[in-house]
């Protein structure tokens, strides 16, 4: 049995590493956080009723969710230290000493562990051993002592070799790898934050109120912040750590990083210069104080010192000016598709929103995704659009009122939803504008992913018979509403003010204009499409402790819908349903969807991994034959039926794009020709005609497993371009580095350089560029959603394009007036 003391070589206790003066601060901050769970948290549930065993249980899950670490016994042990005086002695004095007490714990058992991995590495392997490992261990028992924990390690161990080895490492790579995953981990145990796991434990004690509810800090509270307003002020970089030093992984489109042209994936970030002050060196900061001093105020002078990626060199200044920018890919894509129909081609439009974002202030909304649709709209109707598709698919919600304002442009006035907090009355939020920005069809594309202010806002225009609801068969379930409580803003707690976190905290659920809420119970579709939705992949209804479904009377009756807006009649909608049925039942693309879905699930639903390597190759190479066919198939059709389409962007996002379009033509090679089409320092720039836009796709975007899955393409293609065969199992190798080189990027390592290792000969500098631009020509038409704005075979949008269509042609489209100020009021 292990003793339950730290071995020799752990790290002191975390605890100790929290400055005495912040331990009362922290305290103060967790009695804070028992009191709002009591007194605002929707579920009332007073806080003594925590189940402390479940507690502990969810926690070591949080630490070791393998089950690789800890054994029964010290499952126990902790057990018996905590389940009775848990909440007693430490949480009702706001005291988490336990959080610290359970790390330390399992730090020694993880330094151990890490040993016993790495002499065992030193030994010989036999990876045909017959067997298998469950790959979900959430509900699989401890190991019940140190032997069965090394039984358990010894068939992890030979599963991640014989996985590593399938995906064209040699033995010895995959040894390599696996004692520099060890080495890291033992580095991770080192050196972890004390604030990291008492965010951790204070997370877990939230949730057992419901899932939504948590703890996270400062810097993630602003990460989030950005994100929901879809800007920030800066320069567009995206940073990515490695070994305590900082290497470019994007630049945003439009941004001064991607205008300059001096920066591409892989450099190295060595310094930044405020103003003229001297550079201040970044290696060894974490990422986010990194990222903190590289960001500022628009318009001031930022100047980074740069290392290229490949052989040490010394860094080259690029100075810059800050700017706000814009973050593209968070914002609200508009295209204009040519959709087949016996009258000959219509024009409907898509809107593709990834989150319900905006931003404000005391006086005036600054950014907001409403307003930024009712500019699409706008386009689409200038351009004779006579449906809408609204793709929701990938939204996983963001801002209740902007989901309440946007359903305001598709109505003429009446409630858009209710909220409810405990013990309080419904707020109504309500659409004032008898007005509606657009009155046509209206199709809302939805998937389990759809959660949250994507339900409100489905589920309402579903109440008002505004829209048809395609999809999946229902939406994730999510009808609770959140408040963030910034500790730093209570008043009378200064000490908060230098220490304090953000507490989630569910308060209010959310409830249709009919009464409903979608809590777990989802939006349900008015016409189910097969869909993938992998097994382990849960909804609200299956997470621990989810609040129950609920309705409401509704405080107010949805309004009669008036002749001016399209309606959804009973009637059309069982038409329209039974064009889907016989399209699902005829077309070809449909036949070919099924089959995927298929592969698909026998893929990701997998319960346990075979551990023999020559069973595992068999495997893979029958999963490579069939991914190739499916493949080679949706191509083949994707081209015969692809819609024809334009993207229609708003202003701001237009802006930027013509601009990095512009830069982008601009840009040259080292040899001084066009990057179009051609691979150049770790992009590669695709264009799929002369005078369309460019597509710098950075080797990150890449599905190796799909280019593992055609490695004899890959080959053919650089053998063409460079007239020097290269084996398949050496494509294979290289895809297996270019895996290695995202997860753990080496500076000093240029792709060229990672190419060079599996040659067999030597290659000129021309040859090798026009093998690495052949071979990730290929690698990008693979996949043609990397070229394209719209994927060519996307069969749910297609279908839903269809239905919309369906709609405009059994309806006229409606003539109303717009309104450029249409605001729902929450009173």
């Amino acid at each position: 049995m292990w003793i339950s003391l730290p071995l020799c070589g752990a790290p002191p206790s975390l605890e100790t590493r929290i400055p005495r003066e912040d331990r009362r601060v922290l305290q103060q901050e967790a009695l804070t956080i028992i009191e709002l769970l009591q007194e605002h948290h929707y579920a009332s549930r007073p806080f003594h009723e925590l189940d402390a065993p479940e507690f502990l249980d969810r926690y070591l899950l949080r630490l070791d969710p393998e089950r690789l670490v800890l054994t029964a016994g010290d499952v126990a042990f902790l057990h018996r230290r905590f389940d009775r005086n848990l909440k007693t002695v430490y949480l009702f004095a706001g005291d988490v000493h336990p959080a610290f007490e359970i790390y330390d714990l399992f730090a020694s058992r993880a330094l151990a562990r890490s040993e016993w991995v790495q002499a065992r590495l030193q030994q010989p392997f036999a990876l045909n051993q017959p067997g298998s490992l469950a790959l979900d261990r959430e509900a699989a028992p401890w190991p019940a002592d140190p032997a069965a924990a090394d039984v358990l390690a010894e068939q992890w161990l030979q599963a991640r070799l014989v996985g590593e080895i399938v995906k064209g490492r040699t033995f010895e790579k995959a040894l390599g790898r696996e004692r520099a995953h060890w080495t890291q981990y033992r580095e991770r145990i080192f050196g972890m934050d004390p604030l990291v796991v008492r965010e951790q434990f204070l997370t877990c004690l939230l949730e057992f109120f419901d899932p939504h509810s948590g703890y996270f800090s400062r810097a993630e509270a602003d990460e989030f912040d950005i994100k929901m307003a879809g800007t920030v002020a800066g320069i567009g970089l995206d940073l990515q750590a490695a070994n305590g030093r900082f290497l470019v992984a994007a630049t945003q489109p439009g941004s001064p990083s991607d205008l300059s042209g001096a920066l591409h994936p892989g450099d190295e970030i060595v310094a930044a210069a405020e103003g003229d002050a001297p550079p201040r060196p970044l290696a060894g900061l974490r990422l986010r104080d990194a990222v903190r001093i590289i960001r500022g105020q628009p318009d001031t002078r930022l100047t980074l010192l740069v290392r290229a990626a490949g052989p040490t060199g010394e860094p080259r200044p690029v100075p810059l000016t800050r700017a706000r920018v814009g973050l593209s890919t968070d914002h609200a894509r508009g295209f204009l598709v040519r959709v087949p129909t016996t009258n000959g081609p219509m024009a409907i439009g898509v809107i593709d929103l990834p989150a319900f974002y905006g931003s404000r202030t005391q006086e005036t909304v600054t950014i907001s995704m409403a307003d930024e649709i009712r500019e699409l709209l706008l386009r689409f109707a200038e351009k004779g659009a006579q449906g809408l598709v609204i793709d929701l698919r990938d939204n996983g919600g963001g801002l209740i009122l902007e989901a309440g304002r946007l359903g305001g442009l598709f109505l003429q006035g009446g409630p858009l939803a209710f909220t409810q907090g405990l013990g309080t009355k419904p707020e109504i939020l309500h659409d004032d504008d008898p007005t509606a920005a657009f009155a046509g069809p209206l199709v809302v594309l939805t998937s389990p992913r759809s959660a949250s202010a994507s339900e409100l806002f489905s589920g309402t225009m579903q109440c008002y018979r505004r829209a048809l609801i395609v999809g999946s068969a229902t939406t994730f379930g999510k009808g609770t509403v959140q408040t963030y409580v910034d500790f730093r803003t209570l008043a009378g707690s200064p000490d908060l003010k230098r220490a304090g976190g953000i507490a989630r905290i569910t308060s209010q659920l959310y409830y249709l204009p009919d009464g409903r809420s979608p809590q777990r119970t989802g939006v349900v579709s008015d016409i189910v499409l097969p869909s993938f939705q992998p097994a382990q992949m849960r909804t609200e209804g299956q997470l621990p402790h989810a609040l129950p479904a609920a309705a409401i009377p509704p405080p107010e009756a949805i309004p009669a819908p008036p002749p001016t807006l399209a309606s959804l009649t009973p009637e059309l909608l069982l038409k329209l349903q039974a064009r889907t049925r016989e399209r699902l039942a005829h077309l070809p693309e449909f036949a070919l969807h099924q089959r995927r879905l298929e592969f698909l699930h026998e893929i990701y639903d997998v319960k346990e991994v075979s551990l023999p390597l020559d069973l595992r190759q068999q495997q893979q190479t029958a999963q490579d034959e069939r991914s190739n066919t499916l493949r080679e198939e949706r191509q083949r059709l994707g081209e015969q039926l692809a819609f024809d389409y334009e993207r229609v962007d708003i202003a701001t996002v237009a802006a930027a794009e013509a601009e990095h379009q512009k830069a982008l033509r601009l840009r040259r090679r080292e040899d001084d020709s066009s990057c179009a089409n051609q691979f150049d320092r770790g992009l590669f720039y695709g264009a799929t005609e002369p005078s369309g836009p460019i597509r710098d796709i950075a080797i990150t975007a890449l599905d190796l497993d799909a280019c593992r899955a055609a490695a004899p393409q890959l080959a053919a293609a650089w053998t063409k371009a460079t007239e020097h065969p290269i084996a398949v199992e050496h494509v294979r190798a290289i895809l297996a580095d270019l895996e290695s080189q995202r997860e753990n990027p080496d500076p000093a390592l240029d792709t060229a350089a990672l190419f060079r290792r599996h040659l067999g000969a030597p290659l000129d500098e021309g040859a090798l560029g026009r093998g690495l631009s052949a071979f990730f020509r290929c690698a990008v038409e693979l996949q043609p959603h990397l070229l394209h704005d719209m994927a060519p075979l996307d069969v749910a949008l297609r279908e839903s394009l269809r239905l919309a269509a369906d709609w405009a042609l059994a309806e006229p489209l409606p003539s109303t007036p717009r309104s450029p100020t249409a605001t729902p009021s929450l009173p």
